[in-house]
């Protein structure tokens, strides 16, 4: 991942853009934004002047949509990887236990065991 050295005249850099673009399904369009004089005259780096994108006629470009056609995107990869980070040294091998290790909380809520009433009466 670049490291950012935290100039705000230009911003992050624009991991995703290469991401968006090799899907080919967005288009550049022009920008729609009017400022309104006396209330929002303030001027944007050229840097962060990023040309705004809109989804091509009869596509959808959610991170939804894409998991519901079975894609795996680029931005659900990284995602997937940044919060498995660290997992393996948290984990423990009784597996009921592991959310816990992680730092998340069980409030006493437990699984029925299979000889349970209400899962298999006998």
């Amino acid at each position: 991942m670049p490291i950012s050295r935290g100039n705000v005249e230009h911003g992050l850099p624009a991991l995703r853009a290469k991401w968006i673009q090799a899907r080919s399904d967005v288009e550049t369009v022009g920008r729609t934004y009017k400022p309104v004089p006396g209330h929002s005259d303030a001027t944007v780096p050229p840097a962060l002047q990023r040309k705004p994108l809109r989804a091509k006629p009869g596509r959808a470009v959610t991170q939804m949509y894409y998991a519901r056609q079975g894609i795996i995107t680029p931005e659900m990869e990284f995602i997937a990887i940044r919060e498995n980070l660290g997992r393996e040294q948290h984990a423990t091998p009784n597996t009921q236990h592991a959310p816990r290790s992680l730092g998340g909380q069980s409030f006493g809520a437990a699984m029925p065991g299979l000889h349970h009433p209400r899962v298999c009466p006998l």
